[in-house]
């Protein structure tokens, strides 16, 4: 609490708040006391020159009163100075432009753009399909053929171990025909399976595209490929290209 809140109680009931008012309780103290009875009154009244009395010394506290107040109120200015210096409030600090080194980690700390998918080599495009087909709700199986690096892709739904199609994955520039899809349909028979993915950047031949509906072949190439990756979320669409690298 400031001084002059402190010093503003008694002084302000019987004064007023401010000289203007002290001032104005004198005056018309003086005049209701002491100029009324005197214009009304007998001037010999006893009980006239009482209030006369009474009006003169009222009169001079409040007059008083009016002087300190005018004097407070002077003197306020400083005693809010004293009391409640301005704060100041600091400009924030400008951030320093990186240095040349924690630009260069920048740099290094993002991620690689991801491959482009016909460019994938045949591991890097087994791998990525088995993460994608993954996120759509069928986890891998790989079972070995007999020959070395070569096996077959069981696709099965989660909370089961019995797959629902086989994946074939195919990279490279040319476009899978006949034989590719004839090779298609003898793992299935083997697999006792009727469904498959076959997937292929490069596309297929427009000969085959017909039959392999009819024999609930799903040919994915490259644009069909990107496709599915892009209706991915954004975190697991990095999943997918980090398994193939």
């Amino acid at each position: 609490m400031s001084r002059a809140a402190q010093e503003s109680g008694l002084s302000g009931l019987i004064f007023g708040e401010r000289w203007q008012t002290a001032a104005g309780r004198a005056l018309a103290v003086f005049i209701l006391i002491y100029v009324l009875p005197a214009a009304l009154m007998a001037p010999a009244s006893g009980f006239a020159a009482f209030l006369k009395w009474l009006a003169t010394g009222l009169s001079f506290v409040l007059t008083a009163g009016a002087m300190y107040k005018l004097l407070q109120a002077r003197a306020g200015e400083e005693w809010v100075e004293e009391e409640e210096a301005p704060v100041r409030v600091a400009s924030p600090a400008v951030a320093a432009a990186p240095s040349a080194p924690a630009a260069e980690e920048e740099a290094i700390a993002e991620p690689a753009p991801p491959p482009a998918l016909d460019t994938l080599g045949q591991v890097a495009l087994e791998r990525l399909c088995m993460a994608l087909y993954q996120f759509n709700g069928l986890h891998s199986q790989t079972v070995a053929t007999g020959v070395a690096g070569e096996y077959r892709i069981r696709l099965v739904p989660r909370n089961t171990e019995k797959a629902i199609a086989v994946l074939l994955c195919r990279a490279g520039s040319a476009q899978q025909g006949a034989p590719a899809y004839a090779a298609l349909l003898h793992v299935m028979e083997d697999e006792g399976l009727e469904k498959a993915f076959f997937v292929a950047p490069a596309g297929f031949d427009p000969a085959i595209a017909a039959e392999a509906r009819a024999r609930h072949v799903t040919l994915v190439d490259v644009k069909l490929l990107q496709a599915m990756i892009d209706r991915l979320p954004e975190t697991m669409r990095a999943m997918v290209f980090a398994a193939a690298t």
